[in-house]
């Protein structure tokens, strides 16, 4: 059984993701679906540093 993990993003995160929408239509579809990959997949991705991550 996949244990769900919680998504918690950044204020400056959602208000980029509600000013962009405008100019990229699914923008906030395709961020909610990043979301939900990484609340079932939290280990899923590579580091790219010692703060970053990249979803595989």
């Amino acid at each position: 059984m996949t244990r769900l993990r919680t998504v918690i993003e950044e204020s400056k995160v959602s208000d980029k993701i509600d000013a962009e929408g405008s100019i990229y239509p699914r923008l906030e579809e395709a961020y909610d679906a990043l979301k939900w990959w990484l609340a079932h997949e939290p280990n899923s991705g590579e580091p790219i540093c010692d703060y970053w991550w990249v979803a595989e």
